[in-house]
């Protein structure tokens, strides 16, 4: 039996109190034992036991290694709380500590590459004790693991293309978990119907992303790319689909909005439909109702959605290979925001599902 005291170490301010941020234990496959696992916020301390003996230097370049993956949960949970404002100064193998055949490998600053480029957004918070699952060894445990490196992997970018592709790999880990109990479906626009429905029906635990509406109004709505949407998501073979779209919406907004789009189909409407539209977006406006998750639901489920199988399948020259920002590139910024937030507030409720 091998003994293991890994030390992950920070830059900082010796002399600044020690705050903790997580101590107990961290399952690995193929083991009902657990190694300790002690996170603050100037170090990740490991304390493991394994059979065979690895050396540290095979040990950090195996991402299989069951040692290697407490490394993986204890950056990604200290990343995730902090911010990543503290880069890695060393990290420590003792072998066998104070046994005989002791042994001590120091991987020192030179020689590491940080996960992670640059700091995030202080205002995005994860509660400490929904991360605390990260820990465990099950389906949900290794989902939240990788949808979470995702996220601080897009947190991090600087280009808001590549922004938007790891946030939606962050999301789609999460809502394919979500969508397992609720539909057999395995067509992604099926199962996040599902999931809108999901998260529809626990709306009070996303305020914040819902809050982000409050402000909106028609004009703001309008930004988007209305008409390519419509022509790309809703053409004349799927016309039940737009009617049903249009429907949904109770918002007095989205009807405005809905008022300035229905052109674009108003000829493959029978006339039944179109009297169907016309007098329900009349009445929405006439109500001058507003509900922000219906707009979080919209940009999540729809557009976001629309975004993704656009730059996804390279329907379109990736229009963020520019010299200069263009709207494209202030309209994913704006997208990025919405679903980096909506994230933080989905893993923070993983205990509904």
């Amino acid at each position: 039996m091998t003994t293991y005291n890994i030390c992950v170490s920070f830059v900082g301010d010796e002399s600044d109190k020690t705050k903790i941020f997580y101590e107990g234990t961290g399952s690995y496959i193929g083991s009902t034992s657990k190694d300790k696992i002690k996170i603050t916020d100037t170090e990740i301390i490991i304390d493991a036991k394994r059979s065979k003996r690895s050396e540290p230097e095979d040990i950090m370049k195996n991402t299989e290694s069951t040692i290697f993956n407490q490394i993986k949960k204890g950056l990604v949970y200290y990343c995730a709380l902090t911010g990543n404002k503290k880069k890695i100064s060393k990290v420590e193998f003792t072998l066998n500590k104070g046994n005989p055949g002791e042994s001590n490998k120091i991987f020192e600053k030179s020689k590491l590459k940080n996960p992670l480029d640059n700091e995030i957004n202080k205002n995005l918070q994860f509660k400490s004790e929904a991360l605390n699952i990260i820990f465990e060894e099950d389906a949900k445990a290794r989902m939240l693991l990788n949808s979470l490196s995702y996220w601080l992997k897009a947190m991090s970018a600087t280009d808001e293309g590549s922004r938007f592709e790891k946030l939606w790999r962050s999301f789609n880990a999460i809502y394919t978990y979500i969508s397992i109990p609720l539909t057999r479906e395995t067509n992604e626009k099926k199962k996040l119907i599902e999931v809108r429905k999901f998260i529809a029906k626990n709306s009070s635990f996303f305020p914040m992303s819902i809050g982000y509406f409050q402000s909106y109004n028609a004009t703001t709505l309008r930004d988007i790319r209305w008409k390519e949407l419509v022509y790309s998501q809703y053409q004349p073979g799927k016309i039940a689909e737009f009617k049903g779209l249009i429907l949904r919406y109770k918002d007095s907004r989205m009807n405005e909005v809905f008022e300035m789009i229905l052109p674009y189909r108003r000829k493959n409407l029978s006339s039944k439909d179109l009297k169907e539209i016309e007098d329900h977006i009349e009445k929405k406006k006439t109500a001058k109702k507003t509900c922000d998750l219906e707009l979080l639901l919209f940009h999540v489920f729809n557009y976001m959605y629309f975004l993704r199988n656009k730059y996804f399948h390279a329907e379109k020259f990736d229009t963020t290979m520019n010299i200069l920002a263009n709207d494209e590139h202030k309209e994913l910024a704006i997208m990025n925001d919405i679903l980096s937030l909506f994230i933080v507030e989905l893993i923070n409720a993983n205990k509904v599902y």
